[in-house]
């Protein structure tokens, strides 16, 4: 699973009726419902159940692993959802900083900038 271009996840096993494709898709919305809604990285807690492990965040129910997933990955479920856990925090803090007022009009400065150069050299070589 995929959040602005970095690659946060995998899930292996169908749910119920979901696909992982499907799942994929719910817990990336949810990754970043929960960044935009500001839910602090360090809120994200592992809670562990008789087949599967939840993964939350700032209270909200972001994915969950399964015996399945983790035998795919081949790992322990334990040890697969500490790391999707660790991902999915990363994720939270790579979504805020990326998202924030200053990042958006520090890319907009740059491309603002890009533009006058190149209209500068279209210019120049225009007169050529």
């Amino acid at each position: 699973m995929v959040i602005d271009g970095r690659s946060v996840l995998a899930v292996y096993q169908n749910i119920g009726s979901f696909t992982p494709k499907d799942r994929a898709e719910k817990i990336r919305e949810r990754i970043i419902a929960a960044a935009k809604a500001g839910v602090d990285p360090n809120s994200v807690s592992l809670k562990s159940r008789p087949t599967w492990t939840e993964i939350s965040a700032g209270g909200q129910l972001l994915m969950a692993v399964s015996d399945g997933d983790a035998r795919a990955a081949g790992k322990s479920r334990a040890q697969a959802a500490a790391e999707d856990a660790e991902s999915i925090r990363q994720a939270l803090i790579n979504y805020h900083r990326d998202h924030n007022l200053r990042a958006i009009f520090t890319g907009i400065t740059y491309s603002f900038l890009a533009t006058l150069v190149l209209i500068s050299i279209a210019f120049a070589v225009r007169k050529l």
